[in-house]
């Protein structure tokens, strides 16, 4: 059931491992701030706005991704700096975790 519902509703993302092999795979990958919090902690710079925050994703187990692995999709690169198999009766069922969009400010240390 699970991954049906990445096969329907999850966009297309391609995982580069850092062994230098890619995945193709479906995911969700979504800013990790509501779009309120981050209006209201705009970073703007002198040559457009800062993007800095951290995303969080969640795809299929089977994919094996790690931290320091990369996703890259329509939006951009991510770098995964973090990862978590969620169980349901001793069985993973899928890989949440958070990451940071390649080419930006890494503000990785500076959020709460």
């Amino acid at each position: 059931m699970v991954d049906k519902i990445f096969r329907t509703y999850g966009t297309g993302y391609i995982l580069l491992r850092q062994d230098g092999t890619f995945f193709a795979l479906q995911a969700f990958l979504q800013p990790r701030k509501a779009l309120s919090q981050r209006n209201a902690i705009k970073r703007i710079s002198p040559l457009g706005e800062i993007q800095g925050d951290t995303y969080l994703f969640i795809c299929n187990v089977d994919c094996g991704m790690q931290a320091g692995d990369q996703i890259k999709g329509s939006g951009g690169f991510y770098e995964v700096r973090q990862v978590e198999k969620m169980y349901y009766k001793n069985d993973p069922i899928y890989l949440w975790g958070l990451c940071v969009q390649k080419g930006g400010t890494d503000n990785w240390q500076s959020q709460s």
